[in-house]
């Protein structure tokens, strides 16, 4: 299974995301849940690419992203990421719950 851990400040804006595991739902390399989970961390880390920010794939089927530091004009960019970010990976949830599991902390 997938967990995907994501973290938004109290103006909806991406502070972090965590993802581990692999969804299993098909054979390696052929696993439509796991091209589509890394589809949609892959876009938002490209789209937030302006953002100063720490992202670590250590290893597959690991990626991390913390903000470390952004500005107002890139206020508007986490919270539309943030919200890009939700709404793939629920819609995903619901589609493939044995596959993802998804959370959402605000802070």
């Amino acid at each position: 299974m997938i967990r995907i851990l994501v973290e938004l400040d109290a103006e909806n804006r991406l502070l972090s995301f965590e993802a581990a595991g692999h969804a299993n739902y098909g054979a390696r390399g052929c696993d439509i849940v796991c091209a589509a989970v890394t589809i949609l961390l892959r876009t938002t880390v490209q789209a937030l690419s302006s953002v100063e920010a720490d992202v670590r794939a250590e290893k597959r089927g690991n990626l991390q992203f913390r903000v470390l530091r952004s500005d107002d004009e890139q206020a508007e960019r986490l919270r539309y990421a943030a919200e890009f970010l939700w709404l793939g990976i629920t819609s995903l949830q619901e589609e493939y719950p044995q596959a993802l599991q998804c959370k959402k902390i605000q802070r």
